[in-house]
């Protein structure tokens, strides 16, 4: 592929767009030349084609998993972010507790009946029933919506590279001259403008969208119940080990077949 570029890349002129490119060209090529670079222009088209639909597909199936992640996400960020807000007990339980405690502490004399319990002021209401937030219930929401943030990310990303990769394509239909120009100067700006590194890109952040949101659910699961959160922050562990594993296993060793954008 790179070679097919090479050869069709000196018949482009150095500055043009989709409608000026044809009037800079010199001229068709002469018959002589004109079987050679059909084939050319044949392998790059083959080639770009392959390396366009298995973008689509990648896409595709980030933009799934982002989506579905940031379902989840919400769904269990709707639970528990309210424990972020200060708890208000109700103020007839309150009042109910103080007249309990102003009775327990009644000393009885033949002359009167007195209470040491102090009557409960409005202050004194506000802060008894206004309890701050846990760490862990911090920690909680902060690792969720970390995840709801990338995954959404994720899918602004997934939708407008479709787009550009659509763009490739749109408008152009045959095997002229024109258009094997017009082809070639749109591939030639994905190139230079890194297009491939942006989808590099995407697949370490939708991992890291998901293991933030396991960590974030391996927390929740201990705030609620030692018991039931042991096996799956285990099994957590042991993909969050993997993952590290496979990332560094290719530095130290060229021949590891564990290549991944992580790990470059």
């Amino acid at each position: 592929m790179r070679t097919c570029l090479l050869t069709l890349t000196p018949l482009l002129p150095p500055t043009c767009n989709d409608s000026s490119c044809v009037a800079q060209s010199a001229s068709v090529p002469h018959s002589e030349t004109r079987a050679a670079w059909d084939e050319a222009a044949t392998k790059v088209n083959e080639a770009v084609a392959e390396k366009l639909a298995q973008w689509q597909a990648e896409l595709d199936l980030f933009l799934f998993v982002a989506a579905l992640l940031a379902a989840v996400a919400a769904a269990v960020v709707a639970v528990t972010y309210p424990a972020l807000q200060p708890s208000h007990p109700d103020a007839q339980l309150l009042l109910l507790a103080q007249i309990s405690a102003q009775l327990g502490s009644f000393s009885m004399n033949p002359a009167f009946a007195n209470s040491t319990q102090p009557p409960l002021t409005a202050s004194q209401a506000i802060d008894s029933s206004t309890e701050g937030t846990s760490v862990a219930t911090i920690l909680i929401n902060l690792l969720l919506f970390i995840s709801l943030v990338i995954s959404l990310g994720v899918v602004v990303i997934c939708i407008q590279c479709k787009q550009w990769v659509r763009y490739q394509t749109e408008g152009l239909h045959g095997d002229t001259w024109e258009t094997q120009l017009a082809r070639q100067y749109r591939w030639l700006g994905i190139t230079e403008w890194n297009f491939d590194r942006i989808m590099v890109n995407i697949a370490p952040l939708t991992v890291l969208g998901v293991m933030t949101f396991l960590v974030g659910l391996v927390v929740l699961l201990w705030t609620l119940h030692a018991a039931v959160a042991a096996i799956p922050t285990l099994l957590v562990g042991v993909i969050i080990a993997t993952q590290l594993i496979t990332i560094v296993l290719p530095v130290f060793y060229p021949e590891c077949p564990f290549v991944s954008p992580q790990s470059k």
